[in-house]
């Protein structure tokens, strides 16, 4: 059973509802390709979330958070995600102390955050605190 299927059934039995969203509507072609996404969405965003990997193997971690972001993008899904993939790749770079590319992520991830939560919440001004010094995030260098 794919992606489509398992969400449809939880749907259904946990809210008594089929879903109609504009992914679920998709011909059965474009939602097949879709489940291949979000199944590798899954297994990247879960990589990035391994601190040990990211510290031995920055390159690929930063990779595969390209690929994450394009990933998102191409779906068009949650917006939270793209911030939490930038934060992500922040801590890659800040981590071995690039703090060029460190800044422009956290900024990447402080303008998704406003988009998703506002000018005037917590986590977004945090990370303007660390576009403007990346240094000072605990995982710096």
């Amino acid at each position: 059973m794919g992606a489509y299927n398992e969400r449809q059934q939880h749907l259904k039995q946990n809210f008594g509802f089929d879903c109609t969203c504009e992914i679920c509507k998709k011909p059965v072609s474009a939602r097949t390709i879709s489940d291949k996404s979000f199944k590798e969405i899954r297994r990247l965003d879960q990589g990035l979330s391994d601190r040990a990997r990211l510290m031995i193997y920055p390159e690929k971690c930063l990779a595969n958070a390209q690929t994450l972001l394009q990933l998102l993008e191409i779906e068009n899904i949650a917006k939270i995600l793209l911030a939490r993939t930038y934060y992500d790749a922040f801590q890659v770079a800040i981590a071995h102390a690039d703090q060029a590319r460190a800044s422009i992520f956290a900024k990447r991830a402080h303008d998704m955050r406003k988009v998703c939560d506002g000018d005037d919440n917590p986590e977004a001004e945090r990370l303007m605190g660390s576009v403007a010094n990346p240094a000072s995030h605990m995982l710096f260098g």
